[in-house]
């Protein structure tokens, strides 16, 4: 049976470090449109059909991040021994190991169990009263034997 003064929700939003790669693409996706529109500078001596492909992909991949992280959840909910992040349901025994970024302005990293990495929709920072609900949930996990490590986080797309 679950224990109801468990429960337990959090209002989340994405960790600065986020919008660097979104940031990062832009100048050089720029870049390349000139170039291939152009005819001149970085895809100059190759067929402007190659410099397009390329065009293409990065727009592509930039346009898949940008959707990314608009499906970026909006709310982590703690239930007895799961946590709920989004519509992703996680069993405590399924997680491997909770990973503490930052020291002032923290991110919390949930790693599943068979993970490398940490995927991108179970990273996260808490809005409102940060380091009390940080905290909190830093205490969840201790009473589900979660290993908690303080360090980098290493997020897959």
């Amino acid at each position: 049976m679950e224990d109801t003064s468990l429960n337990k929700k959090y209002e989340i939003k994405l960790p600065v470090s986020s919008w660097v790669g979104l940031i990062a693409t832009l100048p050089f996706i720029s870049l390349l449109l000139y170039s291939v529109s152009s005819g001149s500078g970085l895809y100059s001596s190759m067929s402007p059909i190659v410099g397009i492909a390329f065009c293409l992909l990065y727009t592509g991949l930039l346009v898949a991040y940008v959707i990314r992280m608009i499906i970026q959840p909006r709310h982590v909910e703690i239930i007895g021994d799961k946590i709920i992040v989004g519509r992703k349901e996680i069993p405590a025994v399924h997680i491997d190991k909770l990973v503490i970024q930052g020291y002032f302005s923290q991110v919390i990293g949930i790693k599943p169990r068979g993970k490398r990495l940490v995927p991108s929709l179970l990273c996260f920072k808490i809005k409102g009263n940060e380091e009390e609900y940080t905290e909190e949930i830093i205490e969840w996990a201790k009473r589900n034997e979660i290993p908690i490590k303080y360090g980098r986080i290493f997020r897959w797309i």
